[in-house]
């Protein structure tokens, strides 16, 4: 048994095709791209095993306070979590600053968080609209709680409180 070597021009076409293949691949992956959150800034994209990370900020000028009026200053910051749609069969998360001020008059605290956020819930608008869209409607909740990353029992509450839309 003996394993003739590949000749020049075949090794050449194999590794065009390879690379007709890859740019192909990258392309696809350029067209994926998500649409950005309403006052959200991604500032970085991050990929693991089984999660993709997206890190944002709060894009928020805020000067005066809300209710008095008054001048603002930044308090403090924290980071919360929220889920997003998937992307490419992986769990999508959206990690976003979230920026409190302090009014130096009234003494109140307030935090901008975006209509794109659901507080409540920990996840973004487009996730609650993949669950309620045509496709999430036909998978079983426990597939699409599994898929997204959140409980079935979330699926469920969602699709009872958004039934009218």
């Amino acid at each position: 048994m003996s394993i003739l070597p590949m000749n020049l021009n075949s090794q050449k076409r194999l590794k065009s095709r390879e690379e007709r293949k890859s740019k192909r691949v990258q392309k696809k992956k350029e067209e994926r791209i998500i649409l950005p959150l309403q006052g959200i800034s991604i500032l970085q994209r991050e990929a693991t095993k089984n999660l993709i990370i997206r890190t944002g900020v709060v894009i928020a000028n805020k000067t005066q306070c809300d209710s008095c009026g008054g001048e603002v200053c930044r308090s403090h910051s924290l980071v919360q979590k929220y889920v997003d749609i998937p992307e490419d069969g992986l769990k999508s998360e959206l990690r976003v600053e979230i920026t409190t001020h302090m009014c130096k008059k009234c003494n109140k605290k307030q935090a901008f968080i975006p209509v794109s956020l659901l507080r409540k819930r920990r996840l973004t608008k487009r996730a609650i609209q993949y669950i309620l869209s045509e496709h999430g409607m036909t998978m079983f909740p426990r597939e699409l709680g599994n898929l997204i990353g959140v409980s079935e029992k979330t699926i469920r509450n969602i699709r009872k409180e958004y039934k009218d839309f």
